[in-house]
């Protein structure tokens, strides 16, 4: 065994991470690691950080990728992917996290977050509270069990679902998941960030729906990702205009984009942290926990 550890290369290492999250998932995410959609969406995120991207840290055994320590979309979180057969680096991943993926505070202090951690996960959860870390947070994550019949769900009259393999304005997405995830007034980004998230190498435009409101809005944003390896399938985003909620359009647009992965061959869908997704199905499974300490 030969350990070695380097920084990520965004444009090399991208799809050998991918596959790596691929080799050492498990159902139900009961390996704790992100998703590979989680991954890409990472990358393709308007907030996505790529000038400190080559700080995250790659461990490998003999050039194969055992595990890495990741930022998502800013310095001061950390999120640890793994294989199981190498939690014995988990020591030297946290060092090394604190290390180049903290941020420096205006006095001068560190603040590292570990973010997503799963909850069963009890023996880094023992390795941070002997480094003095404290638990600021947790989220559950639910799935939708898709080995079933999945409701259909009548749209209010002039309401459409529409893919974006079938149109894909860009400005009224834009509009739709500004407003959607209650930003007042309106965008205030470019349009090509949205054109960025959809840039992704694994992006299926197929999947992702918008529900259209009768004077040709999109009122419902609705995401979604499917990896054929893992069968699972992966929500993100979701988001509804505030001027089209309780109408049931969100429901609606989630229940078809879930019955297209099922019939692409997915056993299930993950989401979590919302009341929202219990009302509609999804079964709690475990939480993720983030962990904090300033130094």
């Amino acid at each position: 065994m030969k350990i070695t550890i380097r920084n990520y290369r965004p444009l090399a290492d991208f799809e050998p991470i991918r596959q790596f999250l691929i080799a050492n998932h498990r159902f139900h995410n009961a390996d704790g690691n992100f998703y590979p959609s989680e991954w890409e969406y990472m990358h393709t995120h308007s907030l996505a950080p790529w000038t400190v991207f080559p700080r995250i840290g790659i461990w490998e055994n003999e050039g194969e990728i055992v595990a890495v320590a990741n930022m998502e979309w800013y310095l001061g979180e950390f999120m640890l992917q793994i294989n199981p057969n190498y939690n014995f680096l988990k020591p030297e991943i946290l060092s090394y996290a604190e290390e180049n993926l903290s941020k420096i505070n205006e006095d001068g202090t560190r603040t590292l977050r570990l973010s997503r951690l799963h909850d069963t996960d009890t023996e880094m959860k023992a390795l941070l509270l002997e480094r003095g870390y404290h638990l600021v947070g947790s989220e559950w994550n639910g799935f939708f069990d898709l080995s079933n019949e999945i409701p259909v769900c009548a749209l209010p009259e002039g309401f459409t679902i529409v893919s974006l393999q079938e149109e894909n304005d860009l400005e009224k997405i834009n509009r739709v998941m500004w407003r959607g995830f209650d930003h007042p007034g309106e965008p205030q980004c470019d349009i090509d960030t949205r054109r960025v998230m959809q840039s992704g190498p694994h992006f299926r435009p197929e999947l992702n729906l918008v529900v259209k409101a009768p004077n040709g809005d999109y009122a419902v944003y609705c995401g979604m990702w499917y990896e054929p390896e893992c069968r699972e399938a992966y929500l993100e985003p979701l988001c509804t205009d505030p001027s089209y909620r309780r109408l049931g359009l969100a429901k609606a647009a989630l229940y078809e984009a879930m019955r297209r992965t099922q019939s692409m061959g997915a056993l299930s869908c993950i989401a979590g942290g919302q009341p929202f997704y219990e009302k509609v199905g999804f079964v709690q499974e475990f939480v993720k926990q983030d962990w904090e300490k300033t130094w």
